[in-house]
């Protein structure tokens, strides 16, 4: 960790520059899949997460929330510690990992739902992408690809995403492709707004 922590610096970046989660931002997503639809991501508070401090993000659809995660974000990596307050991961699931090449790890644990979770499996990679412009203005990408794996036996899912982070923007398009025996589905997820606290 010390190791990838150094390396992530001596390039100059860090993953927060790839995850900014100031109090108050605003991210709007185009999100299409069997129906079309429009989230707004929230940044909240920093709060307690079991023993460690997260923060709290909520998605919105118009003015109801339908989801809520809690994030960590280190020198090099950013990690899901829940979809719950009172219900954090076993173990923190890396978003991402940051170094001065490709990146790979893998993560083994559970889902999130407390009732009926099941087994997941993950590996992952991430690189940095060189310049691309994003809703005007030419940053520095991180490209990150996920393969995971949940359940077992004929309804285990596998799913296949590819998502691009910009630097001091954040998250901003996702494919995801999942898989249930023979039967498929996609979607993706593009950003198209983001607001700064205070304007």
């Amino acid at each position: 960790m010390l190791l990838a922590a150094i390396c992530a610096t001596s390039i100059g970046l860090t993953a927060g520059d790839f995850f900014p989660l100031t109090e108050g931002r605003k991210s709007t997503y185009e999100e299409k899949s069997l129906t079309y639809s429009v989230t707004t991501d929230v940044v909240g508070k920093e709060e307690e997460i079991g023993r460690q401090k997260g923060i709290h993000v909520t998605t919105y659809q118009g003015a109801k929330d339908i989801s809520h995660a809690f994030y960590r974000v280190d020198t090099d990596a950013v990690y899901l510690l829940a979809y719950a307050k009172e219900n954090p991961l076993p173990t923190p699931m890396p978003l991402f990992k940051l170094g001065t090449k490709k990146t790979t790890w893998e993560f083994g644990g559970i889902t999130g739902v407390k009732d009926g979770s099941e087994g997941m499996q993950i590996k992952g990679e991430s690189e940095l992408k060189g310049l691309k412009e994003v809703l005007g203005e030419k940053v520095e990408v991180l490209q990150v690809k996920i393969t995971a794996e949940v359940g077992s036996g004929a309804s285990k899912e596998i799913v296949e995403q590819q998502a691009t982070y910009a630097k001091g923007i954040g998250l901003v398009e996702l494919t995801s492709k999942t898989r249930i025996g023979k039967r498929s589905a996609e979607s993706s997820l593009k950003l198209v707004k983001v607001e700064s606290p205070g304007g």
